[in-house]
């Protein structure tokens, strides 16, 4: 089954954004019911249903292969702080990968001066401020439509 959120904007509901520590989350309820069934990121990872691994053995600084052998699909919130690998990362924007699928995702840099193996496989942590969520979001957006254009 194919998903697309444009699918979706007519029926959403926007309500008030709930805020816990640097994490702010702005709930999208549907006005119908709906049987989309996902887990997160980090609870995948936990089960062993997703790996979060390096985009190729030498590494590429913005941009990482996420392996989800589930059957569901799996929401990787913006901001999400990927630890381990040659670097640890922050993921640029929300992502919601399909079921038995391979992703390449756009992260960005979160931590200077280290490239080399801490761990083959990275691990879900903390999230990043908001403030810097908002600004990596923005220029990630603009590249991947500079993109789409070419």
């Amino acid at each position: 089954m194919a998903f697309s959120i444009n699918n979706l904007v007519d029926d959403l509901i926007i309500e008030c954004p709930i805020t816990y520590k640097r994490l702010t989350i702005t709930p999208l309820r549907l006005k119908t019911e709906s049987h989309l069934e996902y887990q997160l990121l980090d609870e995948a990872v936990e089960k062993g249903l997703v790996t979060v691994e390096e985009a190729s053995e030498q590494g590429s600084v913005p941009q990482m292969k996420v392996t989800n052998k589930s059957k569901q699909f799996v929401f990787i919130p913006d901001g999400s702080m990927l630890v381990g690998g040659k670097q640890n990362r922050v993921v640029n924007l929300s992502l919601m990968l399909n079921a038995k699928s391979e992703t390449i995702i756009p992260v960005s840099c979160i931590e200077g001066g280290r490239w080399s193996y801490a761990s083959k496989f990275f691990t879900p942590d903390e999230f990043c401020d908001s403030s810097l969520r908002a600004q990596m979001c923005v220029g990630t957006s603009a590249s991947l439509q500079k993109q789409k254009q070419v």
